[in-house]
């Protein structure tokens, strides 16, 4: 007679982040490649994976905490992952030359994770680079300040 088997399964801690990832959450920057604590393979994930994206996984489970810090801090600005996953537009562009690709060429998705800046420019001048508004003003014209932050 065949035997019913259930999986037992074990609650597993969740690994705490280090500090490289909760600083890439911050500021999009990656430690160097000879810091002894990184393993630059690690990063790849972090900045190009399509497929999974750990970065977004660990924004969910510690953004709110990182951005309440953040502001405080910092206030009138949010930080990279903000920009990179919650950001609802990018920041619109008030002078100067170029345009960014996603609006040039529809076919190419659009990315702001140069905090709220089209991470791909087209047509610029060297000359009359482009200028964006202010992380605060955009963050004001679209009622996302804090009471703290004004």
């Amino acid at each position: 007679m065949p035997t019913k088997r259930t999986r037992v399964t074990r609650n597993r801690r969740a690994q705490p982040a280090d500090s490289w990832q909760l600083q890439f959450l911050l500021t999009g920057k990656l430690p160097p490649d000879d810091d002894p604590d990184y393993n630059p393979f690690d990063g790849l994930d972090w900045r190009y994976s399509r497929k999974s994206d750990p970065a977004r996984e660990l924004w969910e489970k510690e953004g709110a905490r990182l951005l309440s810090a953040w502001i405080r801090q910092h206030p009138g600005t949010r930080p990279f992952a903000w920009w990179r996953y919650q950001a609802p537009e990018r920041r619109r562009q008030i002078g100067g030359s170029g345009m960014a690709a996603s609006d040039k060429w529809p076919a190419v998705m659009p990315r702001f994770d140069d905090f709220g800046r089209s991470g791909w420019m087209v047509d610029v001048n060297p000359e009359d680079p482009p200028v964006f508004e202010t992380e605060k003003d955009y963050l004001d014209r679209l009622g996302l300040l804090k009471a703290r932050e004004t």
